[in-house]
């Protein structure tokens, strides 16, 4: 039997310093203290994680762009990619064109 619930989360614009046209869906909040997010970039956007307490996992599920680190390392992304973002590290994600991202936060399952 399949169970189906509707989720009263709505996708909401992000508006901190470093982010840009992006928004994000909470997907789940885990009681082991893992949370799963949408995220969605439009195209020329940007969203900024930094000093996380935790592990965050980032899969790139459609569109390109690129992951930029403090020291200026910028490493194109696109559909397929996994960003590990560690935790106290900042990144910057950034497109062009357009990117969903699934995250996956929480260290106790995440590999170093």
């Amino acid at each position: 039997m399949v169970s189906m619930v509707k989720s009263e989360e709505q996708t909401r614009p992000v508006r901190l310093d470093g982010w840009r046209d992006a928004s994000l869906t909470r997907i789940a909040e885990l009681p082991v203290g893992v949370s799963v997010v949408l995220y969605e970039v439009q195209p020329g956007g940007c969203m900024r994680l930094s000093g996380q307490e935790d592990h965050e996992a980032l899969m790139v599920l459609a569109g390109s762009g690129w992951v930029e680190a403090d020291d200026g390392d910028r490493q194109p992304v696109g559909s397929g990619h996994r960003v590990s973002v560690r935790p106290d590290d900042s990144v910057t994600i950034g497109t062009e064109r357009g990117l969903a991202l699934l995250s996956i936060f929480g260290g106790w399952m995440l590999p170093e």
